[in-house]
């Protein structure tokens, strides 16, 4: 199978070989039997195998190569080399890539204009696409513009427990709270083993104090789905610390905050460690976190709530 990023290159280049230009390494990639060999771009139009990579791997180095234009204040030219990607596996992360660099340099509104000319695109492209505008809006402070253009397209994804789940989130932000579990019971009708659903409707139960018994059976079953997954332990800490069950809440939250160093399992984890009577190891933890996460709201609250 022939990895193609088809690019409408006038030279018949071979797909990302346009890439090259202003010294910058480019890399092609196709995919052969499963696998993409990396072909690293010479100057002279020949090409060395550098050996296998992923598809996410190859998106990895796109995003490096424009963001290489984009902090050159060549964001146009970085623009120009996405646009020849016109089809292929690259193709949606493409106009992604192209929507961030358009957000970052001209406006959110045009970016999101730049996403709405593509209609023939498949249903998990068009949530793709979907997710990316709500995301500038509220990256662009307009959460109720990112609101209204998700229950705008409810219609449209009545079977996506993806777009379900993601509404239900923004719903959570606008502190529609009913709209919220609504969505998620939804999401998981559609999808049994949504484990993320399972989650977060489990936890909004456990962070609220409320229906514990429905917030275990819930954060339970989402365990059971992914019992690594360092976001579901917490939730189980963070239940079992509202039940006052602390040296199984301290367990739990301590193997999530071991696998992921995330802002919020810092801030439960800082409260459980107050609460048994570990005042320093406390406010140790929250200062350490917020060294690197100055700006995390759940974070700041709960250190300023102790402190």
């Amino acid at each position: 199978i022939v990895y193609t990023a088809a690019i409408d290159d006038p030279l018949g280049r071979h797909p990302l070989d346009a890439f090259h230009s202003n010294n910058i390494e480019v890399y092609t990639s196709m995919f052969r039997e499963g696998d993409i060999v990396n072909k690293k771009y010479d100057p002279t139009g020949q090409f060395t195998v550098k050996g296998k990579m992923t598809k996410e791997q190859v998106v990895k180095d796109l995003n490096i190569e424009m963001s290489l234009y984009n902090k050159r204040g060549d964001y146009k030219k970085a623009l120009s080399t996405l646009d020849k990607i016109v089809s292929g596996e690259l193709f949606v992360d493409a106009k992604l890539l192209a929507t961030e660099i358009i957000a970052q340099n001209e406006s959110t509104d045009k970016a999101i204009e730049s996403l709405s000319i593509y209609k023939n695109i498949g249903p998990s492209d068009k949530l793709r696409f979907l997710q990316a505008k709500t995301s500038l809006l509220i990256n662009n402070g307009r959460q109720q513009d990112a609101f209204d253009l998700m229950r705008s397209e409810d219609k449209n994804y009545a079977d996506s427990a993806a777009f379900k789940f993601d509404y239900a989130m923004l719903a959570e932000k606008m502190d529609n709270l009913l709209l919220m579990e609504q969505l998620l019971k939804e999401a998981i009708k559609i999808k049994p083993d949504f484990a993320l659903a399972y989650n977060a409707l489990g936890y909004s139960y456990a962070d609220r104090n409320i229906k514990l018994a429905d917030a275990k059976k819930y954060i339970e079953i989402a365990l059971s789905i992914q019992p690594k997954n360092h976001y579901i332990m917490d939730s189980m800490g963070w239940l079992h610390y509202r039940l006052g069950n602390l040296d199984i809440a301290l367990k739990f939250t301590q193997k999530a905050y071991a696998i992921q160093k995330d802002p919020e399992i810092a801030a439960h984890l800082g409260e459980i460690y107050w609460k048994k009577g570990k005042v320093d190891e406390a406010k140790r933890l929250w200062k350490e976190s917020l060294t690197n996460n100055p700006s995390n709201t759940v974070l700041n609250e709960t250190y300023k709530r102790f402190n």
